[in-house]
């Protein structure tokens, strides 16, 4: 992630960033996203291969954080933008204007070929990170906790999905590394 500042006060180490955002997961989740960045074309994603089959990370991997990142997106019902594309700020930050914390949440592509909210997968965005491998590879990804729709369909008041937080079967959340 060029271009953008490095958050101040977060340790630079995953060992240390795990301790200090009581993330104890976040090794393996380097592990199983350095998975898919290697294996693109597996018919197994990072998240369900044995923890074996994963890449190691180093405990001392440096990493960097950020509270935002912009996308840049084209949105063709909307063309107020030049020809519909739009930018927006993604936060995530533990104080927003001296005030409460912001996590935007987020809408990932899941399949391009489905029309409308059914092709998206719902996620909140809990820190955005970069870290170079051995190989000297620099990967930008994004903490995210998992969502999955309500129902069938969206609310009849609202015409909006509702969507409700994944959790594992100790009640954790579900999170993962993606790719920026």
């Amino acid at each position: 992630m060029t271009g953008f500042p490095v958050a101040p006060g977060y340790p630079n180490t995953l060992h240390s960033l795990a301790c200090y955002i009581s993330e104890p997961k976040l090794p393996e989740y380097v592990r199983r996203f350095l998975y898919d960045q290697l294996h693109p074309d597996a018919d197994i994603c990072g998240m369900d291969v044995p923890l074996e089959a994963c890449p190691k990370a180093s405990l001392f991997l440096h990493v960097n954080i950020f509270h935002s990142a912009s996308a840049t997106y084209h949105a063709p019902s909307d063309l107020s933008g030049i020809g519909g594309m739009h930018r927006e700020w993604i936060r995530a930050t533990p104080s927003w204007q001296n005030g409460a914390a912001r996590y935007d949440c987020v809408f990932l592509d899941n399949d391009p070929e489905v029309d409308g909210f059914a092709g998206l997968l719902v996620a909140r965005v809990r820190l955005f990170l970069s870290f170079t491998d051995e190989d000297q590879t620099n990967y930008p990804c994004v903490l995210v906790e998992w969502f999955s729709t309500h129902g069938d369909s969206p609310c009849e008041d609202t015409g909006l999905w509702c969507v409700v937080p994944d959790h594992d079967a100790r009640g954790r959340s579900v999170m993962s590394l993606v790719h920026i």
